[in-house]
């Protein structure tokens, strides 16, 4: 499995509740800046998990009213927004 497919699977693996979230927020940005060559980084086949690591910056456990506001979103949000995004991408990863 390559590095990239080796992201995908997490995605897959929080998706079918084989990783709880907590695992995957401490282990998906970590892997990918450590091990995702920068120019995969940069290609396309990349987008998806370029986009799940911005997610993953505005999503905590509880956001107030004010963060809600200004674009924070909860883990279950989060794990909504990333099943539309992976079923978009269904073909890459």
């Amino acid at each position: 499995m390559d590095r990239l497919s080796a992201l995908y699977a997490m995605v897959d693996r929080l998706l079918a509740g084989e990783l709880a979230f907590a695992d995957f927020d401490r282990t998906f940005g970590l892997y990918y800046y450590e091990n995702l060559p920068v120019d995969v980084m940069r290609s396309s086949a990349a987008d998806l998990v370029s986009a799940v690591l911005e997610k993953l910056e505005f999503t905590t456990h509880s956001p107030t009213a004010h963060e809600r506001e200004v674009g924070w979103i909860d883990e279950h949000d989060f794990v909504t927004w990333l099943r539309n995004e992976r079923q978009r991408n269904a073909t890459v990863g």
